[in-house]
């Protein structure tokens, strides 16, 4: 769900009344009060102004408070609408499991209803041109559209996760930049040109990659990385790259998504076997692979991240944080995979 002008409608008194319940009273309230009080509005076009009204909601976009207060106000959604809940700022995602569609869109549209009853109350206002339902399913029917995709914080989600329709989306953004490092090359230096493949390319790579970086469609954005290079390089179209990765210490999209993987797990501990027993097993120091019943959940960064980790030796994988990502981001570069099966295949024992 989507929210028309959310940060504009906040109306004052109700958040001063949850700020309240909160615990934020006295003379801290007030000076919250005093920050959004008195703020006054004018319209002006060319030499002719509009009366001055005073502004009784909404809070001020770009300042540190603003989405703090947002946040306030909206704490308490969760609480009324009766189905699991995620809330990303002005962002709203309803979710249910069920065994059929039927009792799942009807539980669907009952949350639905309570959820728009209560921004009604609060006085916000549904999107709903930008409100979309979307159903996940293993099971083949008619009932479901398997065309049918959504965007969900700049990632295209579709009905069978096979992320087709985000990485189409995503090399239509890749061409576009590919084509400017062409044009670039003829009046910048490398060194600007690596620049701004960091600051427009590879940021458009990276942002959701453990998502869909174990896709089989993921290789097609990594054909326009190559054609990225081969661009910045000045080389020709069937020219092999791999060398050149190293050359210009750029990461290749599978080597980026072994290393967010790795430094996820290395962030968020997980168990290992030795949790599970005490014998001292060959295996005894690995991360415990989750059981998964689908081939297709094997490329699933859930189940992936598992592998790769336990592809390192453990000296490596004790390092602290930052020492770790500086060593495995070296040897990543230093190989220039091109496939995780590469990785896994490949000789980890000069990172002990």
């Amino acid at each position: 769900m989507d929210l028309s002008k959310a940060f504009d409608t906040l109306t004052h008194a109700i958040l001063f009344g949850k700020l309240s319940y909160y615990g934020i009273q006295n003379c801290e309230l007030s000076l919250i009060q005093s920050y959004l009080g008195n703020r006054k509005q004018q319209v002006v076009i060319g030499n002719k102004f509009s009366d001055t009204l005073e502004v009784k909601a909404g809070v001020p976009q770009g300042s540190i408070l603003g989405p703090f207060l947002f946040l306030v106000f909206i704490n308490d959604f969760s609480f009324n609408v009766p189905t699991q809940t995620v809330l990303y700022a002005d962002d709203t995602t309803l979710i249910r499991t069920g065994d059929n569609y039927l009792s799942v869109e009807t539980h669907l549209n009952h949350a639905l209803n309570c959820a728009k009853l209560w921004y009604r109350v609060n006085n916000l206002t549904i999107n709903e041109e930008k409100t979309e339902f979307i159903y996940f399913s293993l099971k083949k029917t008619s009932l479901i559209d398997d065309c049918k995709s959504v965007n969900l914080l700049g990632i295209h989600i579709d009905t069978k996760l096979s992320w087709d329709h985000h990485i189409t989306n995503l090399c239509k953004k890749l061409a576009r930049i590919t084509y400017l490092l062409r044009k670039l090359r003829s009046c910048v230096s490398l060194n600007v040109l690596i620049m701004t493949y960091y600051g427009i390319f590879h940021s458009q790579l990276l942002y959701g990659l453990r998502l869909w970086g174990g896709s089989s469609y993921a290789q097609k954005a990594f054909i326009w990385q190559k054609k990225a290079l081969r661009a910045m390089l000045g080389l020709l179209d069937h020219d092999s790259c791999k060398q050149h990765f190293s050359k210009l210490n750029i990461l290749s999209l599978p080597s980026m998504y072994i290393l967010s993987n790795l430094i996820f797990v290395k962030n968020n501990p997980l168990k290992f076997s030795s949790h599970f027993h005490t014998y001292n097993t060959r295996h005894r120091s690995n991360l415990v692979t989750p059981q998964i019943r689908l081939s297709k959940s094997l490329n699933s960064h859930p189940y992936m991240q598992y592998t790769i980790f336990n592809k390192l030796p453990l000296s490596t994988r004790e390092l602290p944080s930052r020492l770790f990502k500086t060593k495995i981001e070296a040897f990543l570069k230093m190989n220039a995979f091109y496939t995780v099966g590469e990785f896994l295949n490949s000789d980890t024992s000069c990172l002990e």
